[in-house]
């Protein structure tokens, strides 16, 4: 056991003896006991467990079918929701499609008159005037 290996063993396992991995445990505790300039890291990583125990979580107040009933409730609640506005979209897209291409294509009396305006310019080119 070297030093370097206490120092990472602290560092991912923690101070408490029962994280350390099984095989090191006396190796790490009897190197700790007879080097104390480890104490410190020692101390940092009791302090570090202490911050970690304050901030436990506390176990759901509900079982695993009341879990999938929420679910279940949440996920047809919002796709009834999604489809209705799905439909709303699929609706008023065309219609507003229709208003924009109707409003950019010319009336038909208008193309008559480019038509005939046409004619006449194809006609004076070709009398040379």
């Amino acid at each position: 056991m070297n030093e370097q290996r206490v120092i990472e063993i602290l560092e991912t396992y923690g101070s408490r003896e029962a994280n350390w991995p099984r095989e090191e445990r006396l190796a790490v505790s009897a190197y700790l006991e007879h080097h104390s300039q480890l104490t410190g890291r020692f101390k940092d990583a009791q302090s570090l467990d202490g911050m970690f125990d304050g901030y436990l979580t506390r176990a759901p107040d509900f079982t695993a079918s009341d879990l999938a009933a929420r679910i279940t409730v949440t996920k047809v609640e919002s796709s009834i929701g999604t489809w209705f506005w799905r439909a709303i979209a699929a609706s008023v897209f065309p219609l507003m499609l229709g208003f924009i291409i109707g409003y950019q294509v010319p009336a038909a009396e208008d193309t008559e008159l480019l038509w005939e305006e046409e004619v006449a310019v194809l006609y004076l080119g070709e009398s040379g005037q």
